[in-house]
């Protein structure tokens, strides 16, 4: 039997797929992975792209900032709505379900605390369903990691680009410190990272080192806590993972014994050494906040975090059975201080979730999460699964014990997320195995 094929049919132009157009591009040429993809970099990048542009056209004091703003967000919007329409299509009740729930969850802390302004937690529930219930929803959407993980790696390249013309814009107007700006960078730092130690790529290392000096010029420190985490993981998984078990055991013990012998060196000197490394990054034209406290020798100072981890203490003490609901952490703060909090968190995930939901739930979704995530890291026997693991554990886990407020975080639902995906694959595949041993 023979296909009746009319010349008309065929594309006889052989670069004509290279050149779709806009419409195609959003909606014929990428693949439904691709679109949920783009998507979630759109949120995972808002703070960078609400930052970023906005800054620039400052840089030259032009009017109409916010227009710019809007018309950043507008244009990222567009990208992401595909990809965005097609995972709510796909777990439309998931995300009712978790909308339903964290707003009981806020009618409940109003109840509770009434000190705590209903247009705040307003504002919470609507930013936990974009950053928080979304992430979680495109996570579930995607088919193959391998495509995010690609994806992250072109991205990086373009967040690294545009942050250069950050940096230079900032010098205009002394724009020294932006947290999100630094946990954007995060991202890119971390992916060429793991990418750099397969391609040994020149222009990776450099993008890598430009992009550590912004985060030392603009950046927090928890972002160089992050790094650190990073390293260790990268570390950790390529012991465990990719070594041969025979050589595993020696050199672990080496690493650790290394680490240890050069961390005891830096806290013995730390009043030398970090003094020291402020002066050298401000001799080759850097400067920020986390330069000046390097200089000062003030990188552990808390910027008011130990006033309120006392007090929540305090009050735990008192009765650690209580239920204090959404931000009930800034109201017993703001009454230890004798201070309106307002929408204070308390900085560290264990706290959080103790004071939310109580010591004895919030104690087991604390091991829960750690759980759920330690179980994933090992058994995830794809690369880019491992990759992004280490990529979300340091950027939505680490921060969560002295920064971040947990509701809104994307990188912690995107690594909640992606965690049980893994699981859940690694249970059906092992239930399939054992079905297909009984049939043989």
């Amino acid at each position: 039997m023979t296909n009746n094929i009319k010349e008309s049919d065929v594309n006889t132009n052989p670069v004509s797929h290279i050149r779709p157009s806009l419409k195609g591009l959003l909606c014929k040429v990428l693949t439904d992975n691709e679109k949920i993809v783009i998507a979630l970099l759109f949120l995972l990048y808002m703070p960078f792209i609400a930052k970023v542009p906005q800054s620039i056209w400052s840089a030259f004091f032009l009017p109409g900032s916010g227009v710019i703003l809007l018309v950043a967000i507008g244009v990222g919007l567009l990208f992401a709505l595909p990809g965005l329409s097609i995972a709510i299509n796909r777990h439309f009740v998931l995300l009712l379900s978790l909308a339903s729930m964290f707003t009981l969850l806020c009618i409940v802390s109003f109840v509770l605390s009434p000190e705590i302004k209903a247009s705040l937690l307003l504002e919470t529930t609507l930013r936990f369903i974009i950053f928080g219930a979304l992430a979680l929803v495109l996570i579930y959407s995607i088919d193959d990691f391998d495509i995010f993980w690609k994806y992250l790696i072109r991205s990086s390249y373009i967040v690294s680009f545009c942050g250069f013309f950050y940096y230079l814009s900032s010098l205009f107007y002394a724009d020294t410190y932006s947290m999100p700006f630094s946990y954007a960078l995060i991202i890119p730092m971390v992916v060429l990272s793991i990418n750099f130690m397969k391609s040994h790529n020149w222009y990776d290392a450099v993008t890598i080192l430009f992009l550590l000096l912004m985060v030392f010029a603009r950046g927090s420190r928890g972002a160089l806590v992050v790094l650190f985490a990073a390293a260790a993981l990268f570390m950790f998984n390529w012991i465990f993972h990719e070594l041969n078990k025979k050589v595993r055991k020696p050199i672990f013990i080496g690493i650790v014994a290394s680490l240890v012998s050069a961390l005891s060196l830096l806290i013995v000197n730390l009043q030398s050494v970090l003094p020291l490394t402020g002066r050298l990054l401000e001799k080759i034209g850097l400067g920020g906040r986390t330069i000046t406290l390097f200089s000062q020798g003030e990188i552990f100072h808390l910027s008011g975090r130990e006033e309120i981890t006392e007090s929540l203490l305090l009050e735990l003490g008192k009765d650690p059975f209580a239920f204090h609901g959404i931000y009930g952490t800034g109201v017993v703060a703001g009454d230890f201080m004798h201070i309106d909090m307002g929408g204070m968190y308390a900085h560290n995930i264990v706290l959080e979730l103790i004071f939310t939901f109580g010591i004895v739930t919030g104690l087991f979704m604390f091991a829960l999460v750690i759980g759920i995530i330690l179980v994933s890291f090992f058994i995830a026997r794809k690369s880019s699964e491992r990759n992004l693991l280490i990529l979300f554990i340091s950027l939505g886990l680490v921060p969560a014990f002295f920064s971040d407020i947990l509701w809104i975080n994307t990188p912690f639902w995107v690594l909640m997320a992606l965690s049980s995906v893994i699981i859940v694959h690694w249970a059906k595949n092992r239930i399939q195995t054992k079905k297909e041993v009984k049939v043989v």
